[in-house]
């Protein structure tokens, strides 16, 4: 693995973000909860730089955070702030489409940028909770629960990893206003001073977004039209296929590349992933779209999971494994992203970013000990 140069802290926030109507009857006029973890540097406040560019990886369909943790502890490590997040409604029966997946990208970069209007499930529970010890000290003891009383009982406990939707007109009937920071007296109650002391560090326009599998594509879909975003980086990204073809709901990344202002791509892609990144909406197809400065870096033996350190057994059995061990994968991937990073952000703080040939000179330095010989690099700087 690359060095790390700080202690990293992990904490994790649920933030309610909006939908809009997918289809009649599903997802309209609704919010959901997105399960964000966001790993920061432990950085004193007196050591520089004071703050940190931001990483935000979007997992593959229906993949855990989790299984890109090793990725965010990297980076934090080596001076950055980095969030995962997984959306626990979507189901593979009930699937988000492209065109909501980008607004919650986009909602929890806000998040960072006005945390005191962002409704939080910790925030929801302890109002509920007040609202039901002041009921139970005017209410007979045997007295029938009210419908605020059956939402406290239906609302998901935090340590238990169960999520449920919960309902716009919830709020509504309660009179919270999330625009006005709750109007209850706090904001943001499961964020300790400490963990908001490190969210102070994060330079919210410093902005890479990572994606793996639909997660790459969903990164150039939301770059498109946020000025935040400064690079991006895509594991073994996915287009549309047939079995999400191309509609108003589910847009085209290749269309959105040729439309958007260009910003550095790196893509690394898994010559065996044809089986669930087919050919004509793989990684080629997106580098070939890509403008401005953009990286290719092939792994011809790996599988579509080699990227993760660890897949369940229905994973396993969705995409072939390559002939790669995904070992040897996740350290290409961890050290690539790194010097990316370091490319595209870190050097837009001050110096220019270094030359073509010394950037592949410390790729080709950084990715020699893995002993990798079906590893191919073809760069555009």
């Amino acid at each position: 693995s690359p060095p790390t140069y700080y202690d990293t802290e992990t904490f994790e926030e649920l933030i309610r973000v909006r939908v809009d109507s997918q289809r009649e009857g599903d997802w309209e006029g609704r919010h959901l909860w997105c399960r964000v973890f966001i790993t920061c540097p432990k950085a004193d406040d007196a050591e520089k730089p004071p703050r940190f560019p931001v990483v935000l990886i979007s997992p593959g369909f229906l993949l855990k955070a989790s299984q890109y943790r090793n990725y965010s502890e990297s980076l934090a490590g080596n001076g950055y702030v980095v969030i995962r997040y997984e959306i626990p409604s979507e189901t593979l029966t009930r699937p988000l489409d492209d065109v909501n997946a980008v607004k919650c990208i986009g909602q929890i970069l806000d998040w960072f940028e006005t945390p005191k209007s962002i409704l939080t499930l910790s925030s929801l529970q302890q109002y509920y909770q007040q609202q039901e010890r002041q009921q139970e000290d005017h209410k007979p003891q045997k007295s029938r629960p009210d419908a605020k009383q059956q939402k406290l009982q239906r609302l998901p406990d935090v340590s238990s990893g169960l999520v449920e939707t919960v309902e716009v007109e919830d709020v509504g009937e309660l009179g919270l206003n999330p625009g006005l920071g709750l109007g209850l007296g706090f904001s943001r109650p499961s964020i300790t001073s400490e963990e908001s002391r490190l969210l102070a560090k994060a330079d919210i326009n410093n902005v890479m977004l990572v994606g793996h599998s639909r997660g790459g594509k969903l990164a150039v879909l939301a770059q498109e039209n946020d000025s935040r975003v400064r690079s991006i980086f895509l594991m073994d990204p996915v287009d549309n296929t047939k079995y999400a073809p191309k509609s108003r709901r589910f847009p085209s990344a290749l269309d959105s590349l040729q439309r958007a202002s260009p910003v550095p791509m790196a893509v690394i892609g898994a010559g065996r992933g044809s089986d669930c990144a087919p050919k004509g909406s793989n990684y080629e197809v997106f580098f070939d779209n890509a403008k401005g400065e953009r990286l290719l870096v092939e792994i011809s033996g790996a599988g579509h999971f080699a990227f993760l350190p660890f897949v369940t057994a229905v994973e396993q059995s969705i995409c072939s494994e390559g002939k790669v061990p995904a070992e040897k994968v996740v350290l290409v991937t961890e050290s690539t992203l790194r010097l990316w990073a370091e490319r595209t952000l870190k050097d837009r703080k001050g110096s220019s970013p270094n030359a073509p040939e010394q950037f592949l000179a410390e790729l080709n330095e950084s990715l020699a000990g893995i002993e990798l010989s079906t590893l191919s690099i073809n760069c555009s700087l």
